[in-house]
């Protein structure tokens, strides 16, 4: 059972401050005032929160990968400025694997386009004679070594071996996500949605839960932050709408929602 804090009058201070037992005493007594002032908070459903921690743990994984991705072209910038605009290490995998191995533009010189390629080629890197010309060609432009380059390449390297690994754990949650997304009775009417995938549909399910505390839809697109809201201060009349999770779970359906011509 829960109270609402702000429909509950706060009693005079007395003295002794405040207490269990007086808590209890003003709990009791607006019971008895107002039966009708308490909501129910049912236990959520084992799939509701399972996909909770699911999702939860996926934000944090990916928040993770954002900053190793951050530290790694920081220093990969006092490295080789080239190298570090060659490539998007966010979306290609191949040119991170090659960084677990050659992170200076001198080793990148000494083993050449050739044997880089056959070297990503026996790790099963797509493309990886365009990697291997695209990493060369930005080694060749800088023939100096800059200071502090060999404790970065070491940074580098581990950081390399830290993102790979996390993107496994990524994938691997994301496996568990969709198996336990699958199971929910409505995952074809979800994903009927523009864009609503086992993803965006697992985190759907997790905020609204069995959608039982929902009177109607307008309550939904209330909580959505999609539905105006009005503000009004004295005379200022103001109408707005509040962004939260949910609202970006639609947010994301919605920009996928073709343009009438």
């Amino acid at each position: 059972m829960f109270l609402a804090a702000r429909s509950t009058a706060c009693p005079a201070p007395t003295k002794g401050g405040k207490t269990d037992a007086k808590d209890a005493r003003v709990i009791t007594d607006q019971a008895r005032m107002r039966p009708k002032g308490f909501a129910v908070l049912d236990t959520p459903a084992e799939l509701v929160s399972t996909l909770r921690v699911l999702t939860n743990y996926r934000a944090d994984l990916i928040a993770d990968r954002v900053r190793l991705i951050n530290r790694l072209r920081d220093l990969l910038v006092g490295i080789c400025h080239a190298l570090e605009r060659a490539f998007d290490y966010s979306a290609a995998k191949g040119p991170v694997i090659m960084l677990t191995e050659y992170q200076t533009p001198a080793a990148l010189r000494r083993i050449g386009v050739k044997r880089l390629s056959a070297w990503l080629e026996r790790r099963k890197v797509r493309s990886a004679d365009t990697v291997a010309t695209k990493a060369v060609e930005a080694a060749l432009s800088q023939q100096m070594a800059l200071p502090g380059e060999k404790r970065a390449a070491k940074l580098v390297c581990d950081l390399a071996h830290q993102f790979l690994a996390l993107d496994d754990r990524i994938k691997d949650n994301d496996r568990e996500i969709r198996e336990a997304f699958r199971t929910d009775e409505r995952t074809e009417i979800i994903e009927s949605m523009p864009d609503m995938g086992p993803i965006l549909g697992a985190e759907l399910i997790a905020i609204v839960g069995d959608l039982s505390g929902y009177r109607d839809a307008g309550r939904l697109a209330s909580h959505a932050g999609l539905a105006p809201v009005a503000r009004d201060s004295g005379r200022r009349p103001e109408t707005t709408t509040g962004p939260n999770a949910t609202t970006g779970v639609f947010g994301t359906s919605s920009t996928s929602l073709p343009r009438p011509r």
